[in-house]
Parts: structure tokens; sequence; C-alpha cells
């Protein structure tokens, strides 16, 4: 007669393995896959798990006791069956984004990172934390995680052109309570902005998404009136870029002319109709061009206002 191979004890212990790599579970959720398993099909004793759990542990896993604090769960904190990430991948990641980025929605950018992030998690490195840090942190990219749904909800701000009332931590003022009709969500290198228009300035604000601490819509017809009829305004901004030729030239703004500059064969004349000057001067800046403001002046001039102190931070 042929004897049965199968290991129950074995495909128990693998079973649990595959269980906590999924989710963190208490005993009793423990008990109810083994319970619904047709293999196995009952439950298992406080002692029995032990035993499975030091086998694995035997093996390279690191598991966490069940307390109060997690809910009476045991946590798989690390096992050794799975990718290792090398300095090669990490490049390769690096060189995707960078590719893709300007290319991509911001969605499909969350999406990424948020891939990216369970990537790591899986992985076998022992120091997979801080190798996900350093790279988030080389990459200059937000925790897209905790604004998921703030992207969400301001997108049908947006939509439906919504005033609201944000409390904001700004670099330059600390914490602030910001009035502001929302017209889009930007992604720029790393970071999500929201775009929009504020009483009493004339130009569209960038609010980072990260520093953003509380968000409430409100009400006040003729203030959204006011700022709706600002974001159909635009100014035209001539920019001179240097030493570059049209085959050499990649965008710097969605909506540009390109032009020969008819005194410089050299350089090239690039016209931006746009009504965000701070979202084109952080396009100008990380743009890698060297470039001269011919007009407006005004726009010129907070723009060495803004290198200036720029400067002084660094002196």
């Amino acid at each position: 007669m042929k004897q049965d191979s199968f290991n129950q004890t074995a495909y128990r212990i693998l079973l649990l393995l595959l269980g906590l790599a999924e989710t963190p579970l208490t005993f009793e959720e423990i008990n109810s896959r083994f319970k619904a398993n047709p293999r196995i099909g009952k439950k298992i004793s406080q002692d029995t798990l032990w035993l499975y759990l030091n086998t694995l542990k035997s093996i390279g896993c690191k598991i966490s006791r069940p307390t109060r604090k997690n809910g009476f769960q045991y946590r798989l904190l690390y096992h050794p069956f799975n990718y290792f990430v090398t300095p090669s991948d990490l490049q390769i990641l690096k060189e995707t984004l960078s590719q893709v980025e300007e290319n991509i929605s911001y969605w499909d950018i969350i999406h990424f990172c948020q891939w990216l992030q369970r990537a790591f998690g899986h992985a076998s490195n022992k120091n997979r934390e801080d190798l996900a840090s350093q790279f988030f942190a080389a990459c200059r990219l937000m925790d897209f995680n905790q604004v998921e749904e703030l992207v969400q909800d301001l997108e049908q701000w947006c939509q439906e052109h919504h005033l609201l009332n944000v409390q904001y931590d700004s670099f330059m003022n600390g914490m602030e309570d910001i009035e502001i009709l929302p017209q889009k969500i930007s992604y720029q290198r790393g970071i999500l902005y929201l775009i929009g228009h504020r009483p009493k300035q004339e130009n569209g604000t960038l609010l980072r998404l990260d520093k953003i601490k509380s968000v409430v819509p409100f009400s006040n017809p003729s203030l959204r009136e006011h700022l709706l009829q600002q974001q159909l305004q635009s100014e035209t901004f001539l920019i001179r870029i240097l030493n570059c030729s049209m085959k050499e030239y990649e965008t710097i703004y969605e909506n540009e002319t390109l032009l020969q500059d008819p005194d410089f064969d050299q350089h090239l004349l690039v016209q931006i109709k746009t009504d965000n000057d701070f979202l084109l001067k952080q396009k100008l800046l990380t743009s890698g061009y060297q470039f001269q403001v011919l007009s407006p002046q005004t726009f010129k001039k907070e723009l060495q206002n803004s290198l200036h102190q720029m400067r002084q931070l660094y002196l």
C-alpha cells in the first residue's frame, strides 16, 4: 500500500507563514483559517501554535508577540524566503522613476510609489526599512499614503469650485489659515501641490499637500466669483533660453510657444502664458537651463528676490 507523503505539520506551518506574510493575525484568526482549510479542518491549541512559531523562528523568521497595544496580533517582522533588493535594483528604480514621472498622471505616481513601499516591505533585506527611507529621500518622494484621501477630496472640490479654508504649515510663516479657490493638483519632482487662487493675490498659489493639516469647505459667493474670474486671466512671459538649440530644448511649461531668438542664433525665446507665476518660477529654477527673463519686469524682480532669499538661507 502506498503511504501518504503529506506532512500535516509542515503544511500547517507553511499556512501560518503565508497568513502572517499577508497580514498580522490574532490566535483566534489563525484558528479560523486552520478550521476553514479543507486539509486541516480543525483548530489548534496555544501550545501547538507556539511550536509552529518557534519552528518559523528557527529558520530565520522574526515574529512579534501579541500585546494589548498591537491588538493581540502576531506580526511577521521578517522572513528570509523572498527577494533581496540590490544596489543595482535601486538604481534601476531611480532611473525608471526619472524617465516616467514627467509623462504620467499624479495618480500613476501615487500608485507606483505605493507599489514601491510594498516591494520594500516584502523584501528579505534586514535593513529594508532603511533602504526604503533612503530611496524615497534620494528621490524626494513624499509619503503618498498619507495624502491619498486628501487627493480624492481635493479633486472633487476643484471640479465643483469650492472655496476652502486650509490650515497650512508654511516654511516661511509657520502654521497659518489660508482661504483658497482650488484649481488643480500638480505633481512636481516628488511632491504633490494644490494650485489655486487666494484673495488679495493677483497670481496663483502652490500649497504642498504634505504641509496641509486640515481642509474645510466654506461658502462666500462673491469671493468665489471674484477668484473664478481671476483664474480665467493669464499673463504672457517671455524667457530667453541661453545656448540651446531647437533640437536640444525640452518643454518647461505646458502653455508655451518656442521661437528662434532674432538677436542671438545660439539662444531660444520661449513665450509662456499662465496665471501662476509661482509655478513658472519653480519650473524655470528646476529646468537646468541658463535663462533670462525678458518680460514682465515685475516677474524678473520677484525671481531675483527669490534667489536672494534662497542664498541667504545658506549663508
